[in-house]
């Protein structure tokens, strides 16, 4: 799939959310979170690491979009996370009023400094995944996540810290 198809779906699906928000959703408290944590990326260049900042808006209980941006702070033999980034709609389903799962579909970018003779990496793509979220209170919580990003070939597991805003 290439790149403007992703981001033409995505687009679309995200405009559809926006039209079908409650109007109460435009003014109630925290539709917007950001999240700080580390992910780990399971590619054919090794295991690499990243500190990932996330900013995301809730247009209802149900639907919102996010984006990202990793920075690669540990390496492999064969590879080192220069970057990677992704925009994504989410879909969650509260399962109480602290716990909800989601699940995310996007496009995701990954740029992968070659080391030791192996050449560089720069993949993009369809990216999907999974997760859960536990918010404390105040507007804290914490997020956990596996996401798959398919040309790349790589898994992902991130686990933040997350506030509402």
């Amino acid at each position: 799939m290439n790149k403007i198809a992703i981001i033409v779906a995505a687009s679309a699906a995200l405009g559809v959310a926006a039209l079908t928000q409650p109007a109460s959703a435009q003014t109630s408290p925290q539709n917007w979170y950001a999240d700080l944590g580390y992910t780990h990326f399971d590619t054919n260049r090794g295991s690499l690491g990243g500190v990932t900042g996330r900013l995301g808006y809730q247009f209802n209980p149900y639907v919102g979009a996010e984006g990202e941006v990793s920075g690669g702070v540990s390496d492999d033999t064969f590879g080192k996370l220069r970057h990677a980034w992704g925009v994504y709609g989410v879909a969650t389903a509260p399962l109480t009023s602290n716990i909800a799962v989601f699940g995310r579909l996007g496009y995701q970018q990954m740029d992968i400094q070659g080391r030791h003779g192996a050449t560089n990496q720069n993949t993009d793509g369809l990216g999907y995944g999974a997760g859960v979220q536990w918010r404390a209170g105040n507007g804290l919580g914490l997020r956990g996540e596996y996401t798959r990003l398919s040309n790349s070939d790589a898994d992902t597991w991130s686990l933040a810290g997350v506030i509402g805003f």
